[in-house]
């Protein structure tokens, strides 16, 4: 632990009180930075200095930890932002992701007292790419005007190879033009509901309009696989590298994608449902999976001859392929149908049968755009959130529709929303839906439904008892 006690002079001499970290301990099975700090809940002496870990936050794409740093009888705070899906030499997936992270570092509970300590593995690509974005996000918003070729020269000037590569340096560009563009400035949750009122509405549908524009890349790739017969006619098409990936059928291939929450990754799996031919890989990944709940928001009882019905009715036990679904409970509701499926791969232990919660939401039309009433979507949300958690599930939500992402795209949008305002004091409608359109980019196109993302937020402030979502985290 020696060989700490020099950083954390560092961080003592220069009265640093935030640290930025942009690698994570190991990558690719290399080690890229050693744990210069204790771990949670525990102390550690580093020299004349005492570090202790008073908290530690872990969300899908970063850690905050907290530490009181001790010499001489002067105790200080100071707060680790770890932001840990940045691959080295490489660039995140989303720009909404590396905004909002550096967002949380700007509006953290301690001003800035000295200098920030920002570091990566080498300290040159990542550490160069965050340092030239935070000072091109200020530069912006001061002057109505950048240079990202002047910053980053300036930059190197200082220390060689800041912002390592030409992907790095392409992506600065991106993330620039998106934070300065498309007004995802973080607003307290109690102002969100006026964020959409009729004069801000032409310059809120601008920055969606903006945002639809810098989420539209890899057209190539989505025109190759719309091809397959695994997809419906004008299904979300989405990138390869965040998809589910079959294991227990002959191919891999299904329209479904991994989405994260806040605070989890992967939460959810976003899926189109199920076309004739794709009914048993549906299944399979049902049960591959292990997920907590399903959730289906087509219309009741839609007419759609591109739809199979997988819930076979009540004591009937229905075959799909290699695997058996069977309805043992159906309990109507309000706002919705919780049925409770058990699904069994023919020829494996009945240990290993899994069980189930099934929604059917029931207000949603397939002519609407957005669900009839604002408050059964909500609670629809805010019941598959409390079974996942009053399960203590770890694995995701999957929630279907005929695209994919259309419907299911806003309910992920809306839960995410829902889960930020039980943690956070603030948060942006239009980065949440940005970093869900990474993973599904045909989710939230209407500008109704971003109208509707703002109109949940009202009604949650509405609702009799306003900490309903809150409350979920304590279950």
């Amino acid at each position: 632990m020696n060989h700490f006690e020099t950083f954390w002079e560092m961080v003592w001499q220069e009265n640093s009180n935030k640290i930025v970290m942009l690698t994570n301990l190991e990558e690719s099975k290399k080690m890229k930075c050693e744990q210069y700090w204790p771990n949670r809940r525990r102390r550690n002496i580093y020299g004349d200095i005492t570090v202790t870990s008073i908290a530690e936050k872990v969300f899908s794409d970063f850690v905050v930890r907290e530490f009181t740093v001790d010499q001489n009888s002067e105790t200080r705070k100071v707060t680790q932002y770890h932001y840990t899906a940045w691959p080295d030499k490489s660039v995140p997936h989303t720009v909404a992701s590396l905004i909002e992270f550096r967002d949380k570092v700007e509006q953290g509970q301690l001003p800035l007292t000295g200098r920030m300590i920002v570091h990566c593995s080498a300290g040159i690509g990542r550490t160069g790419t965050y340092m030239a974005l935070d000072i091109l996000i200020r530069e912006g918003k001061e002057e109505d005007f950048v240079d990202i070729f002047g910053c980053v020269i300036a930059l190197r000037g200082q220390r060689v190879n800041l912002v390592q590569n030409v992907e790095q340096y392409i992506f600065l560009h991106h993330c620039v033009l998106y934070a300065l563009t498309c007004e995802t400035d973080i607003f307290p949750v109690t102002a969100i509901p006026h964020a959409f009122t009729d004069e801000k509405k032409s310059t809120q549908h601008q920055s969606f309009q903006n945002v639809q524009t810098l989420t539209n890349k890899n057209k190539l790739l989505r025109m190759q696989l719309k091809s397959r017969k695994e997809n419906r006619k004008g299904a979300d098409i989405h990138d390869d590298e965040h998809r589910v990936r079959l294991t227990l059928t002959k191919h891999d291939y299904i329209n479904a994608v991994y989405v994260n929450g806040y605070e989890k990754m992967d939460k959810f799996i976003l899926a189109q449902t199920p076309l004739p031919n794709t009914v048993e890989d549906f299944v399979s990944m049902l049960y591959q999976e292990r997920c907590s709940s399903i959730v289906c928001l087509d219309e009741e009882n839609i007419k759609d001859k591109t739809v199979v019905q997988y819930i076979p009715p009540a004591n009937k036990v229905s075959t799909f392929g290699h695997f058996q679904v069977s309805c043992t409970r159906s309990d109507p509701r309000e706002d919705f149908t919780i049925r409770e499926l058990k699904i069994s791969q023919i020829g494996s232990p009945p240990a290993k049968d899994f069980s189930v919660r099934h929604y059917q939401f029931k207000g949603w039309k397939s002519s609407d755009i957005v669900p009839k009433k604002i408050s059964s979507f909500l609670n629809t949300v805010i019941d598959v959130e409390k079974a996942r958690k009053g399960s203590h599930s770890q694995q995701p939500i999957v929630v279907h529709c005929l695209t994919g992402s259309d419907r299911s795209g806003l309910f992920c949008v809306v839960s995410v929303l829902l889960e930020k305002m039980a943690i956070e004091d603030e948060l942006s409608v239009l980065n949440t839906i940005c970093q869900v359109r990474s993973r599904r980019r045909s989710a939230i196109q209407a500008i109704e439904q971003l109208q509707f993302c703002y109109n949940c937020i009202q009604e949650m402030f509405e609702m009799p008892d306003t900490n309903t979502y809150c409350n979920i985290s304590n279950i």
